[in-house]
């Protein structure tokens, strides 16, 4: 099975946030392939490796 991933599940799974069991979960129960978009890296690697060092509020928005 080929999963896609959003930059929300990636951040949730990073964070420990809420519906991060499900994205582990399912990546861990099919073996298949998974993808994302590089704008979706691009908003998970500001949010979490840029923003941590900043202190940013954790405050979500999209890239489009």
């Amino acid at each position: 099975m080929i999963h896609v991933l959003d930059a929300g599940p990636m951040m949730a799974l990073l964070e420990g946030e809420q519906g991060d069991q499900i994205v582990a979960q399912t990546l861990i129960a099919n073996s298949g392939k998974c993808f994302t978009h590089v704008f979706n890296l691009a908003e998970v690697y500001y949010l979490f490796f840029v923003g941590a060092e900043q202190a940013v509020p954790k405050q979500r928005f999209r890239l489009c």
